[in-house]
């Protein structure tokens, strides 16, 4: 590996590890802010709900951007962007100055996976490796925000936990001027990827559109779930020789549950190579689903157990997903198909933690587990059917897998 590819290595994982931490300080600190701001968690939702669909429509016009202006620049504007941002809402003394500028956070935290994902693909020459150091560096960061921000929020205040992110993001953001645009000195791919034809376009269309429908699935419960976790593992996990606060506790415990992502990511990714992608994608989501329910029905060790098996599962369906959404899209078309997927999946995925407060004001917490298993369900039996039609419509299921 050269020393700009250890570069590009260092900084991306870096800023994946931040991009998910300036998105999650809010469920980490929502007891507090529920508290300080004396509303509820729909009002919270609704806050929030700004933030993860500004994350999420800024995807696709990322994307266009990233072919314009260059992926690094874009990741300057992500860091510098996001850092500021994360001042302002430090700020905050109203909770809509503070639905203002978290939105505008999560605005400039959208331009950052289009741009990541070209300076990979386009800076190294092992992508599957780059990929998934850099997969899992983003798992990490979702993993231990709640238990970082919810400490310094707790010890120092809520908003001591949005300034030491903006300082991070300062640091990373200094770092990454360093980085080189590879953007015009990689050979145009599509020669080698070409695109389908129109029968075979035609071939891909089904079980495009059902992907997607389970991408927006999958991007609600991911969303509804890491909204309101650490606030029901505050609630209903209590550890006695522990002698720290709710919050605290609860922001641990999440952390130690969504650290078990890291292997499913890298579990899901290896099966994907040596199995047919849309079963392992299939028995992810099957097994996945009881321990949804589970957790709202369970309370202590038994919550951060089955917390633990759902973030397995929920985190394999990733690898996957990037694997499937490679095998129905053409090279030249790929880069628009993954700006469509996190549209859907952060966009689209935003209205559960508005949905998720609703429903955790009027039946309590426990219902936001229900709700977002079954919508996890629901994703299960479509991603079922993409089983029998690429069966028939596939006849080799190797291939289009190999840039996966």
């Amino acid at each position: 590996m050269t020393k700009e590819e250890r570069k590009i290595i260092a900084i991306t994982t870096a800023a994946h590890g931040l991009n998910h931490g300036f998105i999650l300080i809010f469920a980490a600190v929502l007891p507090i802010l529920q508290e300080i701001f004396q509303t509820g968690y729909f009002h919270l939702g609704m806050i929030g709900n700004i933030c993860f669909l500004a994350h999420g429509l800024g995807s696709l016009p990322a994307g266009i951007l990233t072919d314009v202006l260059g992926a690094k620049r874009l990741i300057w504007l992500y860091l510098f962007g996001a850092a500021f941002s994360s001042f302002l809402v430090a700020v905050s003394n109203s909770l809509m100055m503070f639905g203002v500028f978290i939105g505008l956070m999560g605005l400039f935290c959208s331009t950052y996976h289009p741009a990541s994902s070209t300076l990979i693909s386009r800076g190294l020459q092992k992508q599957g490796k780059g990929f998934g150091i850099h997969g899992i560096s983003g798992s990490l960061g979702i993993a231990l925000t709640p238990i970082v921000a919810s400490f310094f929020a707790s010890a120092l205040g809520w908003k001591f936990a949005y300034a030491i992110f903006g300082i991070a993001g300062v640091a990373v953001g200094m770092a990454s001027l360093t980085l080189r645009d590879v953007a015009q000195q990689s050979p145009d791919n599509d020669a080698e990827g070409g695109s389908p034809t129109r029968e075979e376009a035609k071939l891909f269309l089904l079980p495009l559109i059902i992907f997607f429908t389970t991408t927006a699935m999958l991007g609600l419960c991911y969303r509804g779930v890491l909204t309101f976790l650490p606030a029901y593992m505050a609630k209903n996990v209590q550890i006695d020789f522990l002698s720290i606060g709710s919050v605290a506790l609860g922001g641990m415990m999440a952390t130690i549950a969504l650290l078990f992502g890291t292997i499913g990511q890298y579990v899901g990714g290896t099966l994907s190579d040596r199995y047919l992608p849309e079963g392992v994608y299939f028995y992810a989501h099957l097994l996945g689903i009881p321990f949804l329910f589970l957790i709202g029905f369970s309370t202590d060790f038994y919550v951060v157990l089955f917390a633990i098996a759902y973030a397995f599962f929920n985190f394999a369906t990733q690898p996957l997903g990037s694997h499937l959404l490679a095998r129905y899209t053409s090279e030249r078309f790929r880069g628009t198909g993954y700006g469509i997927h996190f549209l859907l999946n952060f966009g689209v995925g935003s209205f559960a933690s508005s949905l998720c407060g609703y429903l955790a004001d009027r039946l309590g917490l426990e219902w936001v587990f229900y709700s977002m298993g079954s919508l996890f369900f629901i994703s299960g039996v479509l991603s079922l059917t993409l089983i029998i039609l690429t069966r028939r419509t596939l006849p080799d299921p190797t291939t289009r897998t190999a840039r996966a």
